[in-house]
């Protein structure tokens, strides 16, 4: 599955998991979409999002992603308990897509449960580039 995730110069009126991908409701410019897609082409790693591709059509920037199924914010906001084992695999595999990120010369600058989505194998993947910067 994928999304598809179309910037039209703005976050308002999109849906919660649209709006996170176009910076968390700041309105980012089609540059800026442009340019996290450029990162995120050249990103491939288990707790990375897939990136798919990213075009231009008719004036409105579309990027394709992976589809995942909720983010970790939802499953800390969840009323049941975590089980110990999985919060450690969570916080281990999040640290493992850092780590690749910083090897990669990136840093994210927004690291936060929204932006740490988990896939149906309950797997973690790092979502919305939108601040990252390349380190010289």
């Amino acid at each position: 599955e994928f999304l598809v995730v179309i910037h039209t110069g703005g976050a308002h009126g999109l849906p919660k998991s649209l709006m996170a991908l176009c910076g968390a409701g700041r309105a980012a410019t089609a540059d800026e979409a442009a340019r996290e897609a450029e990162l995120l082409a050249s990103m491939r790693h288990p707790c990375i999002c897939q990136f798919y591709g990213a075009s231009r059509i008719d004036g409105t920037f579309v990027m394709v992603m992976e589809l995942l199924d909720c983010s970790l914010h939802e499953v800390i906001a969840c009323p049941r308990c975590i089980p110990a084992a999985l919060c450690l695999r969570l916080a281990h595999e999040t640290a493992q897509g850092i780590a690749y990120l910083h090897r990669n010369t990136v840093l994210h600058r927004d690291i936060k449960p929204a932006n740490i989505l988990i896939d149906g194998d309950c797997q973690v993947k790092i979502c919305d580039f939108g601040l990252a910067r390349s380190m010289p």
